[in-house]
């Protein structure tokens, strides 16, 4: 029987889990590069960044196929197969001195994340009251909020403290402690399932609609311009920064944890109240927003720097409530016995907006007379999508509630009949 409370036992245990796995991630892509290059390894930068990149570009090979397995497979058991693809990977990085060994580890690494944070998301989806969810996924993604702000300064400690080597050790001793959480972590499996023909358990064939989430495409292609903006933003901020003359910019990604921390929760419960529409509008109008603030920072003559933690303010109240509500809506569009197929298209759509946006702002960068006039225009580009997608937002909205009229019209045809 579905639990009425959102903070049970498997929710709490999946939720720490979380931020177990987001902490080794973040400590991980932290040190990495300097690692590589520096004297253990001995890589150029360009070898260095493109055994980096690999981990993006496994996880968004595996990330179809992930949904699949999710909806198909014992996802506890899945989801202690994926931790051990990662402890492996971060203890490999520590282990290995050799470039195919490195990249063994890096793709190991990758396969392993893909698989984690599809299926927990799917997995914990399960615990979650249907009346509730956009609440706890919200409060489930405070975990990489978490991770995202504090690992990064963590994993250079331990680096000066006991070398590089350790950091990968400790990433690995993380995703241990996923593990052990998950031994007292219930799979739910067939309770949940509504009937057999609703079921993806049990079935062999496998057709376009079980790795892609169609139902779930309009939300996931929405989202993705979210995603669009954290690789354009995290890519170019600094150097974005330097053009500006603005010291201590980083102060925008700490600001921005801080205000995302703090608004998740409340987007949640209001998602779950009202409606995804009524917090996903709002969220894209505050990100376009903050974009054009971010990219007009240097016509306010010595406010740049308030206007950078201003936009970081603005976008992470816009983006910290629509990317959850549109995750939860995804999720309920295709039910829950597809959440493993709708939770890897969602991903699937951040990971190729957060892949392509460095190389599309790259190649505007490059071509600019400029690099400050780079940046501002590669901001600029950034606010135009998100304005495309909020229109495309509102063609769903009003297909979907021509959809429930045309369904409620035929029910009193039938009825009168």
């Amino acid at each position: 029987m579905e639990k009425e409370r959102l903070w049970n036992l498997q929710y709490v245990a999946l939720m720490v889990a979380n931020i177990f796995a987001s902490f080794g991630f973040y400590m991980v892509n932290t040190m990495l590069l300097s690692y590589l290059t520096g004297n253990s390894v001995g890589l150029t930068s360009a070898v260095a960044g493109v055994v980096a990149g690999m981990f993006s570009i496994t996880a968004l090979i595996s990330r179809p196929f992930c949904g699949i397995m999710a909806d198909r497979f014992n996802k506890v058991w899945l989801l202690r197969a994926a931790t051990v693809f990662m402890i492996l990977g971060a203890f490999g990085y520590g282990l290995s001195k050799t470039l195919p060994l490195i990249v063994f580890a890096r793709v190991l690494h990758g396969i392993g994340f893909a698989i984690n944070s599809t299926t927990l998301i799917s997995l914990v989806s399960q615990y979650v009251p249907q009346s509730k969810l956009g609440e706890g996924l919200g409060y489930f993604g405070l975990a990489n909020v978490i991770a995202s702000a504090t690992a990064p300064g963590f994993g250079v400690v331990v680096a000066d403290l006991m070398g590089t080597e350790r950091v990968f050790l400790v990433a690995g001793l993380m995703c241990v402690g996923e593990i052990l959480l998950l031994t007292i972590v219930k799979y739910p499996g067939a309770k949940r399932v509504r009937s057999p023909k609703s079921s993806s358990e049990g079935k062999k064939s496998i057709g376009f609609r079980d790795i892609i989430a169609v139902e779930a495409l309009g939300y996931t292609c929405v989202s993705s311009m979210f995603s669009f903006s954290n690789g354009i933003v995290t890519s170019y901020l600094v150097l974005y920064g330097k053009e500006l003359g603005i010291g201590n910019i980083s102060l925008y990604f700490t600001i921005n944890a801080v205000a995302m921390f703090l608004v998740r929760p409340i987007s949640g419960k209001l998602m779950d109240k009202k409606g995804m529409y009524v917090v996903a509008f709002p969220g894209i109008a505050l990100t376009i927003v903050s974009m054009v603030l971010l990219a007009s920072a240097g016509k306010f003559t010595g406010g740049a720097f308030a206007a950078v933690m201003a936009s970081s303010v603005l976008k992470a109240l816009g983006q910290g409530a629509a990317q959850p509500s549109l995750q939860a809506a995804s999720i309920k569009k295709v039910g829950r016995e597809r959440s493993g197929s709708a939770t890897s298209t969602y991903y699937l759509g951040g990971d190729i907006g957060q892949g392509v946006a460095p190389m599309i702002a790259g190649v505007i960068v490059g071509g600019a007379a400029t690099a400050l006039k780079g940046y501002v225009i590669s901001f600029y580009l950034t606010a135009v999508l998100l304005g495309i997608a909020m229109i495309g937002l509102a063609f769903i909205y009003h297909y979907e509630k021509k959809a429930e009229k045309d369904i409620a019209f035929g029910l009193e045809v039938e009825a009168d009949a």
